[in-house]
Parts: C-alpha cells; structure tokens; sequence
C-alpha cells in the first residue's frame, strides 16, 4: 500500500471533509453554467430528472457501502455477489425511471437526456462497491482523490461541451462520464490488490444475513431518510410548485443547498465509514474536537456570506430576472446552517450504530420531507423554506446532539454552538451592513455588495481558521464505557 494512508493515519479524517467541499465547488460551477446556458425551461427539466435518478444512484449507494462494512460473516468475500446485485437493482430502477420519462417526455432531446441519465446508474451501482472494499482495506486518500479528479474531469467535459451544444444531453453526460471514470479507476485499483483463490461456495448465507441485520440496525433507515429529507424534498417540492415554479426553485433554492447537500450527502456516508472502519467509537471525544471547529470554519461563514449576497449573486450568474428570486437564499443559509451543524452528530450515531437513536434521528430526517411538502401546499417555496429553516432544521441539529452521551452534549453547549452562531451571525451581519452602506453611499452597487460579503466570508473563515490553530485544543476527558459511543 504504497503511497497510501490508511484509516487509522493522523490526517484521515481530513481526506473525504477537503475531497467533499472541492467537489461542492465544483458543482457550484458546473450547475451556474448549465442554469445559465440552458434557460428555465430546459434547466427545470433537467434538474428534475438529476435528482430522479441522483434518489435511486445515492440509495443503492448507502445500502450497499454500509452493508459491506459491517464486515457481516463472509460478505467481505462476495465481491461478484454485491457487485451484480447494485447493477441488477438499479438497471430495474433505470428501465422503469426510463419508462416513465418516455411517456410524459415528448421531446427527442429530452428523453435523450433521460437515457443518458439513466444509463449512468449502474455505472454508479458497479463502482460503489470496489469503493468500499478499498475503504475498507484502509484507502481513503486514494477513494477521495478518484472522488474529486472524476468529479472535475466530468463537470469540465459537460462544460465545453454544453457551451459549444446547449442542449440538456450535454449536461447530462457529465453525471455519466464521473460514474464511468470512478467505476474505471476503482474497479481497476481494486483488482490490483486483490487476493486470489479465495472460495465463496462454502459462506453461510443464512448466519450472514442475521448477523447483518443486527450489525447494521437502524443504520439503513436514518442513511436513507436523511437522504430523502435533503434529496426526495427537491422532487416534492418541484412537483408541488408546478412546471412552471420549477425553475424558479432549482435556481434559488438549490443554488446555495444543492452543492451543499452534495458534499452533505457524500460526507454522511463518507465519514461513517471513516469512523466504523477506523473503530473511532471509542475515541469520540477526541475526534469531535479534531473535526467538527474545522468543519464549521471552512462551511458556515461561507454559507452565511452567500445567503447575505443572495440576490447579487443569482444576478450576477443567472442574470438579473432572478435576483427577486436570490431573496429566498437568506432563508435557505439558515437551513444550511442548521444541516452543517448537525452533520458530526450524525457521523457519531452511524458509527455506533445504535438503533433506537438512529430511528429517532431518521424521523426527524423525515419531518424536513414533511416540512417541504406542507410549506410548499400552504405558502408554495417560502412557506417550505421557512418551515426548514426555522423550524425544523435547528430542531434536528440540537436534538441529533442531545442524542449523544453526556460529555459530547457538554461540548456542544460549550463549545459547538457557540462557535456555530458566532462564525454564521458575524460574515452575514458584515454582509447585510455592507449593503445598506452600498445602497446609501454607492447606489446600491450589486458588484460591491456581492464581492464585500463575500470578502466578509473568506475573511471570517480565515481569522476563526487562524485562532484555531493557535490555540491549543483542551484535553479530551476520558470516556467511560457508560458514556462511549
């Protein structure tokens, strides 16, 4: 394992947290410019079927990367198994998904763009699984460097190609072109290290799939319903506001969330498997302190910024039609908050998977899918913004850490929260001061507001980023087994 670090390594906590956040750049890049070429009608469409198939791609994934790292008796070896199983369940959901779109879908280039589409799910499904056996043999650096290179390699291809053809299917043959560079380089550098002649005719099936079953717990159902809440609620909500809202809510709202929850989504299992694989349940002290300041230095006063310059920005990017509709991303900073806050939470209770806490924590995963919907009945995107943002969401973050023994909760009183709000409140109250000055002195200047809050951000997160490190991190206090994750 030359030039690799493993699990266990100092710095392997970091790799999936930086590897996430530069693919959530990238995103943000790839989706202004396909927002921007393809205009509301065509966008709309597009991201309807994105998060289609991103529901069915990201579902398998969860499934089928947990199960293999429960280390179930013999599921290690089963390798063909899992591999064929991902690629049948989701060639079923991508003829079915197909089939759907070619009957709603009259247009040839828009079914073209479903196939494409689809067809890039069980490329996905056949890469997820070398992903996880190499993880679990310890190559996180070498996972997350194919993560982000894949990630940048496609998003750049689409890019010149949907400037050069400005049609949906070149947009999407991004998504198929990262599914077809990751199963390459995974299945390739799985193959490399794996051993040979190992038999899998005389596995028990029935022994593994009990001891599956209890190893995973409630681990399936707070993976997928935490997806369902950030994912599933762009589709509800889409089909609720109608065809002709659709743009105006993948624009605003998934503007700032959407590459949020990218990297969100990812880091979830990501960092599950980082902290089961490494057996940092019995170091969770240690490894909230490590992580969690410097998670939300590099996410919140970013997102604080950006929600601030909302209606600058989607000016500047969309073009100014839409800067009313930049207004909402204020709200949506909020909820985007209140999900960076309650994400290390979340990675401790996946790692010690435990039931009863996980079900708790799935329900109110659920409640932000509830949420949308009954915003979006009763007040259409407003009304399932504010619900999310000022509701919902820092109900969960609060409640997903009351979730976790008795020192974590000190350190998220103590420590945690007041961080949050203070590197959140200072960049967005800079930003909003900024554009009253602009207004006042300036002629309300969108460049100097938009560029000033965002210099608001960028400093925010370099000053706390600064202070950390100079600080020396308290001693974390032993863990008694009663209080261990």
């Amino acid at each position: 394992m030359t030039g690799t670090t493993t699990l266990t390594g100092r710095n392997a906590a970091h790799w999936p947290v930086s590897g996430q956040v530069l693919i959530a750049g990238v995103g943000l890049i790839g989706a202004t410019i396909v927002a921007r070429v393809l205009g509301p009608g065509s966008y709309g469409l597009f991201f309807l079927a994105l998060t289609i198939t991103s529901v069915v791609a990201i579902a398998v994934d969860l499934c089928v990367g947990q199960a293999i790292l429960t280390r179930a008796p013999g599921y290690e070896r089963r390798y063909g198994l899992w591999t064929r199983a991902a690629v049948l369940v989701t060639a079923a959901a991508s003829a079915l998904t197909v089939a759907v779109s070619l009957f709603f879908v009259r247009d040839q280039t828009d079914a073209l763009m479903w196939l494409i589409l689809c067809a890039a799910l069980p490329l996905s499904a056949a890469s997820m699984v070398p992903r996880a056996f190499l993880v679990l043999r310890g190559q996180l650096r070498f996972v997350s460097v194919v993560d982000v290179a894949s990630v940048v390699i496609g998003n750049v291809v689409a890019a010149a190609l949907i400037l050069a053809w400005a049609t949906p299917v070149a947009a999407a043959l991004s998504p198929f072109l990262i599914a077809a560079l990751r199963y390459a380089a995974l299945e390739a550098a799985f193959r490399a290290q794996r051993p040979g002649g190992r038999p899998v005719s005389d596995l028990p099936w029935r022994p593994a799939l009990r001891s599956l079953q209890q190893a995973v717990g409630g681990v399936y159902l707070s993976q997928l319903s935490g997806f369902a809440s950030r994912n599933g609620g762009n589709l509800i909500v889409s089909a609720l506001l109608g065809p002709a809202n659709l743009a105006f809510y993948s624009r605003a709202f998934s503007f700032l969330i959407g590459p949020l929850q990218q990297a969100q989504m990812a880091l979830n299992p990501t960092m599950l498997r980082d902290a089961s694989t490494a057996h940092l349940a019995g170091q969770t002290q240690a490894h909230l302190h490590r992580l969690v300041p410097r998670f939300f230095i590099l996410l919140l006063p970013l997102s604080a910024a950006l929600g601030a310059v909302g209606p600058e920005l989607t000016a500047l990017l969309l073009g100014p039609g839409w800067q009313a509709t930049g207004q909402l991303m204020a709200i949506s900073a909020g909820l985007a908050v209140s999900m960076t806050v309650a994400l290390p939470a979340r990675w401790l209770l996946l790692a010690a998977r435990d039931s009863a806490r996980l079900r708790v924590d799935s329900a109110l995963q659920l409640s932000l899918l509830a949420g949308c919907a009954v915003g979006a009945l009763l007040w259409g995107l407003p009304g399932s913004l504010i619900i999310n943002a000022v509701f919902l969401g820092p109900l969960i973050a609060v409640v997903d850490w009351m979730l976790l023994p008795a020192p974590a909760r000190r350190y998220f009183w103590r420590r945690a929260a007041p961080l949050a709000v203070l590197i959140s409140l200072i960049p967005f109250g800079l930003a909003t001061a900024l554009r009253e000055l602009s207004a006042a002195q300036f002629d309300a200047n969108p460049l100097i507001t938009l560029f000033g809050g965002l210099l608001c951000g960028v400093l925010t997160t370099a000053v706390a980023y600064a202070i950390l490190m100079r600080a020396k991190p308290a001693p974390p206090a032993p863990e008694t087994p009663g209080g261990q994750l």
